[in-house]
């Protein structure tokens, strides 16, 4: 049974970083929450495949920066928050359902507050 599970969280580490780095093409789909998703998943299943994800010199630093301090970078919640204006203005502009449209606006506000109260990383030292 234990092999099982381990199977399944490698499965649900491996979907997430896909969808990770499918964000990073697409500045609807967020990355970073999708890296946590599969460090944790990939710490539950292979330690080897966390560590690496930490080690990237892409995705290592901001998923660090959350791991420690629960910070977003200041260029990172700009850009979140301008992708989901974007998004919410092209689903208007495509004649969205207002009942739809609605939802989105209100779940894209509850998350870019939420993303804007984060605290930014330290500085380098």
């Amino acid at each position: 049974m234990r092999e099982i599970g381990k199977r399944v969280y490698l499965v649900i580490g491996w979907v997430s970083l896909a969808l990770g780095a499918i964000g990073v093409l697409l500045p609807i789909m967020p990355t970073v929450p999708f890296l946590i998703v599969a460090f944790w998943a990939f710490s539950q299943s292979s330690p080897r495949l966390s560590r690496r994800i930490l080690a990237n010199r892409y995705v290592g630093p901001p998923l660090r920066d959350w791991l420690r301090y629960n910070a977003i970078p200041r260029r990172a919640k700009y850009f979140a928050t301008l992708a989901m204006t974007g998004g919410c203005l092209t689903a208007w502009w495509l004649g969205a359902p207002p009942w739809a449209l609605g939802a989105q606006v209100g779940v894209c506000l509850l998350a870019a507050a939420y993303i804007l109260t984060r605290p930014d990383p330290p500085a380098a030292a």
